[in-house]
């Protein structure tokens, strides 16, 4: 999901659960979601992802199938 989509996530979840009174207060555009990505979530998953790795080798595949800067 981009950022940009943050501005209608909240208004979804809004509309889907209508009963909290939490998610009826939670307000966020992508300014903040991007910091919430950035500050709390990308940290939390890179250590994850760095004690699932450890010392092991690992190979890494990039695919750039849909990436529009490919010249053919």
């Amino acid at each position: 999901l981009s950022f940009i989509s943050c501005d209608h996530l909240v208004d979804l979840c809004k509309n889907t659960i209508s009963d909290s009174e939490m998610v009826n207060k939670v307000r966020m555009h992508r300014t903040k979601c991007a910091n919430i990505v950035k500050n709390i979530i990308a940290p939390y998953f890179k250590k994850d992802l760095t004690t699932d790795l450890g010392q092991g080798k690992f190979c890494l595949l990039l695919d750039e199938s849909t990436d529009i800067s490919a010249v053919r």
